[in-house]
């Protein structure tokens, strides 16, 4: 059955290892949070608002949205 779903989609037959072929080594959750906690203190810094405000701006902001799709 799942053969036959292969052609409504033209997926062609194979093994895949898209994490063997990255070219990039995957981000760990502490990497992630490091970018996270940076982004924080930038905006606090450049708003010159306290953290928790921070989390709030950071986690609306185009950044929070592209360390997501990480």
């Amino acid at each position: 059955m799942l053969a036959d779903c292969g052609c409504w989609y033209k997926i062609s037959i194979g093994n895949f290892d898209n994490v063997g072929e990255c070219q990039y080594a995957v981000p760990s959750y502490w990497d992630i949070g490091k970018a996270y906690k940076h982004l924080i203190k930038q905006v606090a810094l450049e708003k010159k608002i306290d953290v928790v405000d921070a989390i709030i701006e950071a986690y609306h902001s185009f950044f929070f949205r592209r360390l997501h799709t990480i």
